[in-house]
């Protein structure tokens, strides 16, 4: 069962960057990262939201207090599988076709240096 909250975006960005508690963390990124990817494989993406992603991620990356153990898990993109209910009857190779296009793995790439 998924339940969405509906939660904006800001709130998304400020849980991920700053939350003391690990799994809201988590779980903002996972929809944060959910929202951007399929805005862009819908051909919509929203670059606002996507710097202010991109923000949180450096300071993911920035902050001190985390392990590599959380940082790797606090930046995973979702799991295909997260997507097909959002993606319709695709086959699950049109499914990973749209998954790849949606671009913003590069987009994080340009923006961190990696």
């Amino acid at each position: 069962m998924k339940l969405d909250l509906g939660r904006p975006a800001a709130e998304l960005v400020h849980l991920l960057a700053a939350d003391h508690d690990p799994f809201a963390r988590w779980d903002a990124g996972q929809a944060l990262l959910r929202r951007t990817l399929l805005a862009r494989a819908a051909g919509q993406p929203d670059a606002q939201s996507e710097e202010e992603l991109i923000d949180a991620f450096g300071r993911i990356l920035a902050d001190p207090s985390l392990s590599e153990a959380s940082r790797s898990v606090l930046l995973a993109l979702p799991g295909l599988a997260a997507f097909q209910h959002h993606l319709g009857q695709l086959s699950s190779s049109m499914a990973e076709q749209r998954y790849a296009e949606a671009g913003f793995i590069s987009t994080i790439r340009t923006s961190c240096g990696c």
